[in-house]
């Protein structure tokens, strides 16, 4: 039987494992600064990158890892393309 205070602690439980409501941010559509603090020397597959954004609801921020790098040049300068992914620990949640 469950009692007021079983259901009061297992309420407090799922709202303390669920908020902030997690978010997510996919890598498809970002794109670094050309002001980005970020040295080029260390956009390798495997390293991480702090990532901000105001442009969301709330501010987000994040530890990503690099994925892939992708560098075209153009004639009027060249383009890096970083693919960006969450760390393996958060895909354990």
């Amino acid at each position: 039987m469950k009692t007021d205070a079983s259901v009061r602690s297992a309420a407090r439980s799922l709202r303390a494992a669920n908020y902030p409501v997690p978010v997510f941010l996919a890598s498809g559509e970002v794109t670094l600064s050309p002001e980005a603090a970020v040295d080029v020397a260390k956009l390798v597959p495997g390293w991480c990158v702090d990532v901000a954004s105001q442009a969301t609801r709330r501010p987000l921020t994040r530890r990503l890892k690099i994925a892939g790098v992708k560098v075209e040049e153009a004639g009027d300068g060249e383009s890096v393309q970083v693919t960006l992914a969450p760390l393996s620990s958060e895909l354990k949640n």
